[in-house]
């Protein structure tokens, strides 16, 4: 678990107690890097309200751009279907890198985090199998994203080879971008730097800078 996650969202403040509870919930099985990959029914049970109750507060969390989670699928006999959903958490840059990573202690019963060498745990690393699951699902090519057939080329493919497909999906697929400027605008400011700070040089080389966000964009509904 990552103190300076349980920290980041002890400041979080004006959200309804349930969403707030989901919120600690994610936080505390946070890894250093700012990622929790629990169980629903473990998120639900943590936070003593229900599956259904607890995958609303998870929408409205990303609605307020406090986490983005990222779906993970497998081929099984029955055809793709997904099997957990890693959240990253919206903590600041300056602040994970300054966490220092202590020993690990002991997991809590029912923790839905596999364990590295060190008492490190590791988060979840997509299968080329479950890469090609995750276009089926959602419909679209191993290389481009319908959602991103806006953005330059070259940005898109080497950031493929830095990231893989859901990263992709859910930092750069939300942005906008002017083709004009060769500027692209995120959705928000933890987004632009997040962005900025994994695709440094892929950026640098696609000439393509970092905007405005678009954090003034009317909200959309979450139900």
């Amino acid at each position: 678990m990552s103190d300076v996650a349980r920290r980041w969202a002890r400041r979080v403040t004006g959200l309804p107690i349930a969403r707030k509870s989901v919120l600690n919930v994610l936080a505390g099985y946070a890894d250093e890097s700012g990622k929790a990959w629990p169980a629903l029914g473990t998120i639900a049970r943590d936070a003593g309200m229900s599956p259904r109750y607890a995958r609303k507060q998870l929408r409205y969390l990303e609605v307020d751009h406090l986490i983005v989670g990222m779906p993970r699928f497998r081929q099984g006999s029955s055809g793709c279907g997904q099997t957990s959903t890693l959240y990253q958490l919206a903590i600041p840059p300056d602040e994970l890198a300054s966490d220092s990573t202590a020993p690990e202690r002991a997991n809590r019963r029912g923790r839905n985090s596999p364990a590295g060498r060190g008492g490190k745990r590791v988060p979840p690393v997509r299968t080329s199998s479950e890469s090609n699951c995750f276009d089926k699902q959602s419909g679209q090519n191993s290389t481009f994203f319908t959602d991103m057939a806006a953005l330059p080329a070259e940005l898109v493919e080497a950031a493929l080879k830095r990231k893989d497909e859901s990263w992709l999906h859910a930092w750069l697929g939300p942005c906008t971008y002017d083709p004009h400027a060769r500027t692209l605008h995120p959705r928000n400011g933890f987004a632009g730097t997040l962005i900025e700070r994994e695709l440094r040089d892929v950026l640098r080389s696609a000439s393509v800078v970092i905007g405005r966000p678009l954090n003034s964009a009317p909200r959309p509904d979450p139900h």
